[in-house]
């Protein structure tokens, strides 16, 4: 009779409990809902000289509202000049945002990130404990505003080097 009651309680309970994750993973993914779409505009990036592009970003919520997929292109001329692919999601483990990216010229990384004021923001972490720090949100204008900031280990605002605007098809 015991193992009779564990089997229905372990067939109630599970389903119970991924419902409950999922609701959660959706309910964090939701604040970032107005990303959903296709999106075009100008940028700009200063590695070693200012160098400006087009990009193009194809957004999707996927997994039924459990992340985020984020595919962007630019091009300076015909030339791409950065290609990048991401997924955005809550963490159930670590009750955490995570954003895992790959670009078009091999990098790859899992980054730590949070929604805050409506913004999206994660740091990767490079060379000598320094950071480089995206930030994304959405203007008066409806528009898609993205930054980009080497930052120091610290925190401490470091020094611009890339920044788009776009706007949905």
């Amino acid at each position: 009779m015991k193992y009779v009651l564990l089997v229905v309680l372990i067939c109630i309970g599970f389903p119970t409990l991924g419902q409950s994750m999922k609701t959660t993973a959706q309910q964090k993914m939701a604040p970032l809902s107005w990303l959903i779409g296709e999106w075009s505009g100008e940028g700009s990036m200063t590695m070693r000289e200012k160098k400006s592009f087009k990009q193009k970003e194809t957004i999707e919520m996927i997994l039924n509202g459990t992340a985020i997929q984020l595919k962007g292109v630019g091009f300076a001329g015909k030339d791409t000049v950065h290609e990048a692919f991401a997924i955005f999601y809550w963490d159930l483990q670590t009750q955490s945002y995570k954003m895992a990216s790959f670009t078009g010229d091999g990098r790859n990384t899992v980054a730590d990130a949070v929604v805050e004021n409506n913004k999206l923001i994660w740091r990767l972490k490079i060379r000598d404990g320094n950071f480089i720090k995206y930030t994304i949100w959405q203007n008066e204008k409806k528009q898609w505003v993205e930054t980009g900031e080497m930052e120091k280990e610290d925190g401490k605002s470091g020094t611009p080097f890339f920044e788009m605007t776009l706007t949905r098809k």
